[in-house]
């Protein structure tokens, strides 16, 4: 919020600047609430294929790290490290038979989640990975996510701890 009031600041000191101080106060405010509002990201589900192995299911940038499931997985990449995630506001639509012929049999309650560090070009981010079906708790059966939002809880940084482990370290040693 200071990095608002200073740039609010800077603008309302320029002499050839003439708005009304509360419209910029506005439009900064709305830029700012903007940035934080969730976004609704929906899988764009395709017919199942047929490939050598059997039927695949698949929707529009789907990948398949796991062989032995067939199972296609949703990716994001998140700039923020050390991130946990949680999926919010999740509309599910259950199975076809034809689509029912994968193995489900590891599928939980709620979809599964995996989230890995990475560092490129000296950039910390985190890469989500989402096994976008789950098993009805009600009925039982299995169901695939059609649409979600993504909320991102920031953990504590473990760099900063390791750099003080570090320090402490280097003034013990011989």
């Amino acid at each position: 919020m200071t990095c608002l009031h200073g740039f609010y600041t800077q603008i309302c000191k320029m002499k050839s600047f003439r708005l009304d101080k509360k419209l910029i106060l506005l439009a900064i405010l709305c830029l700012w609430v903007g940035k934080n509002v969730a976004q609704t990201h929906k899988i764009d589900w395709r017919e199942t294929e047929t490939s050598e192995s059997g039927q695949v299911l698949n929707f529009k940038g789907a990948h398949y790290q796991y062989s032995k499931t067939k199972l296609p997985l949703v990716s994001h990449v998140l700039t923020a490290s050390n991130v946990s995630v949680k999926l919010k506001n999740e509309v599910f639509e259950d199975l076809l038979a034809v689509e029912l012929k994968s193995d489900f049999s590891f599928v939980q309650n709620e979809c599964i989640i995996i989230t890995t560090p990475l560092m490129e070009k000296k950039q910390a981010s985190t890469y989500i990975e989402i096994l976008p079906f789950r098993k009805d708790v009600v009925t039982g059966k299995i169901q695939k996510l059609i649409s979600y939002e993504l909320e991102n809880i920031v953990l504590s940084n473990p760099i900063s701890g390791n750099r003080t482990t570090a320090a402490t370290f280097i003034n013990n040693s011989v």
